[in-house]
């Protein structure tokens, strides 16, 4: 019998939007032969603007539907938890809302008996002690008051709470100070470092694209982390071209001439984007803190293994995580200079350095890694 897998994961495969960890390793494990249930973002009916989220809400709501997961492939089911409001800390403010969301938990899903649960750092870790399984991991992917903008202190409370109680099997960290974070919290945590992957679109960007001179792309959220005044200031380079790629960006007003805010971008279609680009932006502020835990971002990745030179700020951990990798600024100015060296780096680099860097960081190496660990986690 083929064992069973719940993920509380966030983003949805079916929205078809860039993919992240949780969604690279419930594949992987589809693909080892187990059966898996992924949990994406819940939808509320509050969820009536924009286009993923009410494509969300008719997934979760519309009738027929609403208590049947969606096929990903054979062995992956993608589900979409109904819930009573949304987990943000505008409407989920007290510790005692959090059992309420256990309400509409899909039967298929509460009865069932998992032999693990894998959860990522998300608003998903509300329905974590409602899920039955013999084990339970957590990928600690970010770190939990880095999202106190958006969540309740309740929920990030509950989730530092596990942590503490050494709720999980095993915790995998997904950079070093996240890793003594899990152990400050309590040193009984059996934590280990299981870094990002290089995601799989990577093999299928062409080489033979041109680029175009001047030009430089941002893909990601719009969150509190991301510094659009920097971006703003680069009126100093009036010759580039500044594109924003990602949900609510193309609402952004009052942008120089040389900005432009296109919306959000399908993941098929992100190789062949990237490709046209010459420098990959991360101009993250140091918001709470948050900048201490994070090493390698998931667009770093992409940036690099599409042949991208990158700049990022230097705040926290992110020089540590990405050394040579990157070029860094925090002003104008710096940040500025910062491009045009990423801009001859990579020129300069040989035509194999992008997929070299790609096959050594893989996600398929990542899982490798998975299998083994789950392997003694399973069996210990």
């Amino acid at each position: 019998m083929a064992r069973t897998a719940i993920v509380l994961g966030t983003h949805s495969f079916v929205d078809r939007g860039c993919r992240v960890g949780s969604q690279y390793l419930a594949a992987a494990l589809a693909n080892f032969g187990w059966d898996v249930d992924y949990i994406a973002t819940s939808s509320s009916p509050f969820d009536m603007w924009g286009r993923q989220r009410h494509a969300r809400l008719i997934r979760a709501w519309k009738p027929l539907r609403s208590n049947a997961g969606v096929s990903i492939s054979s062995r992956l089911t993608e589900w979409t938890f109904k819930a009573p409001f949304p987990a943000h800390k505008l409407f989920l403010r007290w510790h005692w809302q959090l059992p309420m969301f256990s309400c509409l938990i899909p039967q298929q899903v509460r009865q069932r008996q998992y032999d693990l649960c894998l959860a990522e750092v998300t608003t998903n870790l509300i329905y974590l002690p409602y899920i039955a399984a013999r084990k339970r991991i957590l990928r600690l992917n970010d770190w939990p008051p880095g999202f106190a903008h958006d969540l309740s202190q309740s929920l990030i409370g509950e989730i530092e709470r596990g942590i503490k109680d050494v709720m999980y099997d095993e915790i995998w960290a997904v950079s070093s100070p996240l890793v003594a974070y899990a152990k400050n919290l309590n040193s009984s945590n059996r934590t280990l470092l299981l870094p990002n992957g290089v995601p799989d679109f990577a093999a299928n960007a062409s080489p033979s694209t041109k680029r175009t001179e001047n030009t430089a792309i941002y893909i990601g959220e719009l969150g509190a982390w991301f510094d659009m005044e920097l971006l703003i200031q680069t009126e100093l380079m009036p010759e580039w071209t500044f594109d924003i790629y990602g949900s609510g960006s193309e609402r952004l007003t009052g942008l120089p001439s040389n900005i432009r805010g296109l919306g959000a971008v399908n993941r098929e279609d992100v190789p062949a984007l990237l490709a046209h680009y010459e420098v990959g932006l991360i101009p993250f502020r140091d918001t709470d803190g948050r900048m201490n835990y994070v090493e390698r971002p998931l667009k770093f990745f992409e940036y690099i293994s599409s042949g991208l030179g990158v700049v990022s700020t230097d705040f926290g951990a992110l020089r540590d995580g990405m050394g040579d990798l990157a070029q860094y600024g925090r002003t104008p100015t710096t940040f500025a200079n910062a491009i045009k060296s990423a801009q001859r780096i990579a020129r300069a680099r040989s035509s194999d350095f992008a997929k070299e860097f790609a096959d050594e960081h893989s996600w398929i190496r990542v899982a490798d890694k998975v299998r083994n660990r789950l392997d003694a986690v399973l069996n210990g």
